[in-house]
């Protein structure tokens, strides 16, 4: 199931013109364009029974929308393109929280936290958007 709700997340993901790089999965090193997404599962949090035939099984995943400082200052990293790039990934998570059926389970998203932090690093600065992502899934017990 895990699989699918990835392959869900990515086509959604994509369709957020602004992110020049989209990855699904940690990365070794850093992105070549910048800003970039990167996605991926990072736990399971709980299987609780919902009824005498179903349960609720919620996986999470987290979600960085990466900016270098290269070309541009923190400042306008925070005072408009990250607020800017907030709205949208939180828009495009709440309009795509159907995810329809995976494996035949009815399957949802939703951001449910976040965060924005800035680094500095031997290969420049860089101002990062976290969001975890918490998907539901109704499975048959």
């Amino acid at each position: 199931m895990q699989k699918q709700i990835l392959d869900k997340m990515t086509e959604f993901m994509r369709e957020i013109t602004q992110i020049k790089e989209v990855f699904n999965y940690p990365l070794q090193g850093n992105p070549s364009k910048y800003p970039a997404m990167i996605f991926y599962p990072t736990g399971f949090s709980e299987n609780s029974f919902n009824t005498g035939k179903d349960n609720f099984k919620i996986y999470t995943f987290n979600l960085s929308v990466v900016y270098s400082t290269s070309g541009t200052t923190v400042k306008e990293l925070y005072s408009n393109a990250l607020p800017k790039m907030t709205d949208k990934v939180v828009a495009e998570i709440d309009e795509n929280w159907n995810y329809g059926t995976v494996d035949g389970h009815r399957v949802w998203a939703r951001a449910i936290n976040g965060s924005q932090e800035y680094t500095q690093e031997q290969s420049g600065g860089y101002v990062y958007l976290n969001i975890t992502i918490e998907v539901k899934a109704l499975t048959d017990i």
